[in-house]
């Protein structure tokens, strides 16, 4: 199985004087990763920057990859980017199962559901919930609503 965590690039890159300095690298798509490693044996796992690489670099990734699983990490100042990203990669590839988290889908996550075409929104810490979700996908090689309802933290 092949699972992508997404750091949500923003909808124009900023320059570099106006972020660097206090950029620091995406630490909790970097703890879900660790989390899964300890979790499940034998998942491919990539973790891409998208505030660094830039909303093409982070899609273009996407569609290099093709995993059967992208995770989002959305903070507030980048959601109009990530719904456009979550919709580019839904339209490219549809079979592709979006989870998004972090302190804006926490928030909001109806927001995140009626503008993009993500899959389920994690709120909360997200290690055990998505390892949860990959469990469920792992055994059944799919996701419907009857098994979500199981799965608590979820929208």
């Amino acid at each position: 199985m092949r699972i992508q965590l997404i750091f949500a690039p923003s909808l124009d890159k900023p320059r570099f004087d106006e972020w660097y300095e206090g950029h620091l690298p995406p630490l909790g798509i970097l703890y879900l990763a660790s989390y899964l490693r300890k979790t499940f044996s034998g998942l491919e796992l990539k973790a891409t920057d998208g505030l660094l690489q830039g909303m093409q670099r982070t899609y273009d990734e996407i569609i290099e990859f093709q995993p059967d699983v992208l995770g989002i990490s959305v903070y507030t100042a980048v959601a109009l980017g990530s719904y456009k990203l979550i919709d580019r990669i839904k339209r490219a590839l549809p079979q592709i199962l979006i989870v998004v988290g972090g302190p804006h889908p926490t928030s909001l996550p109806h927001d995140v559901l009626n503008r993009s075409h993500a899959d389920v929104v994690v709120m909360g810490e997200g290690e055990i919930t998505l390892s949860e979700l990959i469990g469920l996908y792992l055994e059944k090689g799919c996701w419907n609503e009857a098994d979500l309802e199981d799965i608590k933290g979820i929208a």
